[in-house]
C-alpha cells in the first residue's frame, strides 16, 4: 500500500461546514494541512456554492491567501485557475429567465440572490440577504438591488 500519497494531484474541498469552523474561520491546524499538501506540489482547491470573487475576496481574512491554486464557485458555473491564468464562467440562464424566477419566487419565503464579481444581485434588502453578506464577506455596499422592473433586462 502506498503511504506516500504520491499519487494525488490535487485536494479539493468545501467550504461551510468542510473548510471553515462554525466560527467561519479556517483553523491553524487546517492551514498547517493545505501548507504541507503543497509543500509535497499537491494543488489545493475550493469548491462551493458561493460565488468565486467574492470568496477569493475572504482568504486573507481567512488565512489562506496564496494557499489556493483553484477556485470552483457558483456550484460549478464559475472555474478560476490562477497558476494557467484562466477563468472561465459559464451563466446557462438568461437573465429574462432569472428575473422570472425571482417574479415567481415574490411570494414565497425565500429571497433569490444572483451572486457575480463579488456582488450580490437581490430584489430587497432582509434578514436573508443580510445573514449571507456577513457569512460571505459581501458588504452591503456590495448589493445591488434589482429594480421591480428587471423582467426585461439581464442582471449584471
Amino acid at each position: 500500500m502506498d503511504t506516500s500519497f504520491s499519487h494525488i494531484k490535487a485536494v479539493f474541498c468545501d467550504i461551510d461546514g468542510t473548510l471553515l469552523t462554525s466560527r467561519h474561520t479556517v483553523s491553524p491546524r487546517t492551514v498547517a494541512a493545505i501548507r504541507a499538501l503543497r509543500e509535497r506540489g499537491v494543488l489545493f482547491g475550493l469548491c462551493t456554492g458561493r460565488d468565486a470573487h467574492a470568496t477569493e475576496a475572504m482568504y486573507e481574512l481567512w488565512g489562506i491567501d496564496g494557499l489556493v491554486d483553484v477556485m470552483v464557485g457558483c456550484g460549478g458555473a464559475e472555474v478560476i485557475d490562477r497558476a494557467h491564468d484562466i477563468n472561465e464562467l459559464s451563466y446557462p440562464l438568461p437573465g429574462e429567465t432569472i428575473a422570472r424566477i425571482c417574479e415567481h419566487m415574490a411570494d414565497l419565503p425565500a429571497t433569490p440572490v444572483c451572486p457575480r464579481d463579488g456582488v450580490l444581485y437581490v430584489p430587497e434588502s432582509n434578514a436573508c440577504v443580510e445573514h449571507l453578506s456577513r457569512v460571505d464577506g459581501v458588504p452591503p455596499t456590495r448589493w445591488s438591488i434589482l429594480p421591480s422592473s428587471c423582467a426585461s433586462r439581464s442582471p449584471r
